[in-house]
């Protein structure tokens, strides 16, 4: 599992959308199966669109305004910090590329190769929060924790949720992909869909579903390949209000034919579910709703099931077919208690490293140009 760390200089993702702590991307399992790759090339860390993997986001359905929009020149993102306005009436655009300002004060705790833990902490005039993200691995599993406390002096609500950003490399997107959704799609719901490619999304077992509010089906697939000119947007708000009178559970499933894929299950119940494909991506994205009063916290958190082709019905354990240990790649940071000793054998590194190593209460940290995927040899700290 690589893990992107936050950093307003050197990190992935620099925009004003997506949760900074959420770049989680690519996943491999069993060493060959590669999961949540980059989509959009050339990446560009300014850019609001161009997230990895998880890229979760706080906001959207009803395009609710972030915290303290309609006040000023400036806003409080979640999971980013403090963006600035083109103009103070400017209406907000989730993909505009606003200038972050303040992204507050990140801290990373790596204490293993199988768990690695992000803060941020940001005040913003009567406003204010510390934001938790855990991420930990076991077996084929990647555990996903986030905490929200509100230490300022007004409530904080917002929407949440993951893009899920699912591909497998150099797999294109089309007829191989399934998706197990956990209500039912019918006929009426997939004409909702919009877009260049809104009529490809299909069954399964290749029958259209009814246009009963009963009747539908939960499986579907493409019915061709995805081209650069295709996009498909779908908002299943009607199979929602369905599935929130049953108390359907907060999970899905995609998966390809050939390969394998994976189930994710949340622990809060979901109140709106969005489907978005392109060529390059697919994404399922289900929200949940966050409200934290002033001194209050909540938490969430997601279990992402991996598995290979003909293991699907081994999601729910811990492990699948013996894979390799677990870990949790940070490029340019390791824990010292398990990647120091393979340094030592690289030579280059020997005297950078026997040089920061005696910082007291810090983290070794090797800054990569994450742009160009190359690690250059410069050498900084985190905070513990």
């Amino acid at each position: 599992v690589n893990v992107y760390l936050p950093d307003p200089h050197t990190g992935y993702y620099r925009a004003c959308r997506f949760d900074w702590s959420s770049m989680i991307g690519p996943v491999t399992l069993d060493g060959d199966i590669r999961f949540f790759d980059d989509w959009r090339k050339p990446h560009d860390p300014y850019n609001p669109e161009h997230g990895i993997g998880m890229a979760e986001e706080f906001g959207m359905p009803g395009a609710v305004d972030p915290a303290g929009y309609a006040d000023g020149h400036e806003f409080l993102k979640l999971g980013v910090g403090i963006c600035k306005k083109p103009s103070v009436n400017a209406p907000y655009n989730f993909s505009f590329p606003y200038e972050v300002t303040d992204p507050g004060q990140w801290n990373v705790n790596m204490a293993s190769s199988e768990e690695v833990s992000i803060e941020q902490t940001i005040s913003f005039g009567d406003m204010g929060y510390a934001y938790e993200k855990t991420i930990r691995v076991e077996g084929s599993k990647m555990i996903i924790q986030n905490s929200l406390r509100n230490v300022g002096s007004k409530p904080l609500y917002s929407w949440s949720y993951s893009h899920n950003l699912f591909q497998i490399e150099k797999v294109p997107i089309g007829p191989g992909y399934e998706f197990k959704l956990p209500f039912n799609l019918t006929l009426s719901d997939l004409q909702s869909c919009v877009g260049p490619a809104a009529s490809i999304l299909v069954p399964s077992d290749g029958v259209a579903p009814q246009l009963a509010p009963t009747a539908g089906q939960k499986n579907f697939t493409f019915s061709r390949i995805l081209t650069p000119e295709d996009i498909l947007y779908c908002d299943f708000a009607a199979a929602m209000l369905n599935a929130n009178s049953k108390g359907t559970p907060n999970s899905f499933e995609v998966e390809h034919a050939e390969y394998g894929g994976m189930r994710k299950v949340g622990s809060h119940p979901f109140k709106a579910f969005h489907f978005y494909s392109v060529e390059s991506v697919v994404a399922l994205e289900p929200f949940i709703r966050v409200a934290v009063h002033p001194g209050e916290k909540e938490s969430w958190n997601h279990t992402v099931h991996f598995y290979p082709l003909g293991d699907k019905d081994d999601v729910s354990e811990a492990s699948v077919r013996d894979p390799p240990p677990p870990v949790i790649h940070v490029p340019g940071m390791s824990p010292d208690a398990v990647w120091f000793p393979t340094f030592l054998l690289i030579a280059p590194f020997i005297v950078i490293l026997a040089h920061y190593y005696s910082a007291p209460r810090t983290i070794q940290t090797f800054i990569c140009s994450f742009a160009q995927r190359t690690p250059p040899l410069v050498s900084a700290s985190l905070p513990v």
